[in-house]
Protein backbone atom coordinates (compact mmCIF):
# COMPACT_ATOMS: atom_id res chain seq x y z
CA UNK A 1 0.00 0.00 0.00
CA UNK A 2 1.24 3.48 -0.82
CA UNK A 3 2.05 5.26 2.47
CA UNK A 4 0.91 8.58 0.99
CA UNK A 5 -2.34 7.88 -0.89
CA UNK A 6 -3.17 4.35 0.43
CA UNK A 7 -3.49 3.07 -3.15
CA UNK A 8 -3.35 -0.71 -3.61
CA UNK A 9 -2.32 -0.34 -7.26
CA UNK A 10 1.29 -1.30 -7.93
CA UNK A 11 3.65 -2.22 -10.72
CA UNK A 12 6.57 -4.63 -10.86
CA UNK A 13 10.02 -3.06 -10.94
CA UNK A 14 13.36 -4.75 -11.60
CA UNK A 15 15.75 -4.04 -8.71
CA UNK A 16 19.55 -4.14 -8.62
CA UNK A 17 19.71 -6.52 -5.66
CA UNK A 18 22.26 -4.23 -4.00
CA UNK A 19 21.89 -2.18 -0.86
CA UNK A 20 23.02 -1.84 2.70
CA UNK A 21 21.95 -3.29 6.00
CA UNK A 22 19.67 -0.71 7.63
CA UNK A 23 18.77 -2.77 10.71
CA UNK A 24 18.60 -6.40 11.80
CA UNK A 25 17.41 -8.83 14.42
CA UNK A 26 18.39 -12.37 15.31
CA UNK A 27 15.62 -14.93 15.70
CA UNK A 28 16.15 -17.78 18.15
CA UNK A 29 12.63 -19.19 18.54
CA UNK A 30 10.40 -20.77 17.27
CA UNK A 31 12.54 -22.91 14.98
CA UNK A 32 11.03 -23.09 11.50
CA UNK A 33 12.41 -25.43 8.86
CA UNK A 34 14.47 -24.93 6.70
CA UNK A 35 16.29 -22.13 8.58
CA UNK A 36 19.36 -22.56 10.79
CA UNK A 37 19.30 -20.93 14.24
CA UNK A 38 20.17 -18.38 15.43
CA UNK A 39 18.57 -16.88 12.30
CA UNK A 40 19.63 -13.33 11.32
CA UNK A 41 17.01 -11.26 9.50
CA UNK A 42 17.88 -7.91 7.99
CA UNK A 43 16.02 -4.76 7.03
CA UNK A 44 17.81 -3.94 3.77
CA UNK A 45 17.80 -0.44 2.25
CA UNK A 46 17.95 -1.15 -1.47
CA UNK A 47 19.72 1.23 -3.87
CA UNK A 48 16.34 2.06 -5.40
CA UNK A 49 15.15 3.64 -2.14
CA UNK A 50 12.90 0.98 -0.64
CA UNK A 51 13.51 -1.05 2.51
CA UNK A 52 12.58 -4.70 2.69
CA UNK A 53 12.99 -7.52 5.20
CA UNK A 54 15.05 -10.55 4.12
CA UNK A 55 16.81 -13.51 5.72
CA UNK A 56 20.58 -12.98 5.90
CA UNK A 57 22.99 -15.67 4.72
CA UNK A 58 26.75 -16.12 4.50
CA UNK A 59 27.36 -14.20 7.72
CA UNK A 60 27.19 -14.98 11.42
CA UNK A 61 24.80 -12.91 13.51
CA UNK A 62 27.63 -11.32 15.51
CA UNK A 63 29.32 -10.17 12.27
CA UNK A 64 26.36 -8.08 11.08
CA UNK A 65 26.94 -4.32 11.05
CA UNK A 66 24.51 -1.51 10.26
CA UNK A 67 25.55 0.07 6.96
CA UNK A 68 27.41 -2.97 5.62
CA UNK A 69 26.98 -3.45 1.85
CA UNK A 70 24.80 -6.43 0.95
CA UNK A 71 23.60 -8.14 -2.21
CA UNK A 72 20.73 -10.46 -3.10
CA UNK A 73 21.13 -14.17 -3.65
CA UNK A 74 18.50 -16.81 -4.29
CA UNK A 75 18.74 -20.08 -2.38
CA UNK A 76 16.75 -23.24 -2.80
CA UNK A 77 15.48 -23.86 0.74
CA UNK A 78 13.32 -26.85 -0.21
CA UNK A 79 13.18 -28.77 -3.47
CA UNK A 80 11.72 -26.41 -6.05
CA UNK A 81 11.31 -23.48 -3.61
CA UNK A 82 13.68 -20.53 -4.07
CA UNK A 83 13.88 -17.78 -1.45
CA UNK A 84 15.57 -14.38 -1.84
CA UNK A 85 18.17 -13.69 0.84
CA UNK A 86 20.92 -11.12 1.33
CA UNK A 87 24.58 -11.69 2.01
CA UNK A 88 27.53 -9.35 2.62
CA UNK A 89 28.97 -8.02 -0.62
CA UNK A 90 32.50 -6.89 -1.33
CA UNK A 91 33.11 -3.23 -0.59
CA UNK A 92 31.95 -1.26 -3.60
CA UNK A 93 34.39 1.09 -5.31
CA UNK A 94 33.21 4.71 -5.53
Amino acid sequence: MCPFCQSLNWEEQRLSGKGELYSFTVIHHPPIPPFQYPHPVGLVALEEGVRMVFPMTGVKADELRIGMPVEAVFKEVEPGFMLPMFQPSPVRQS
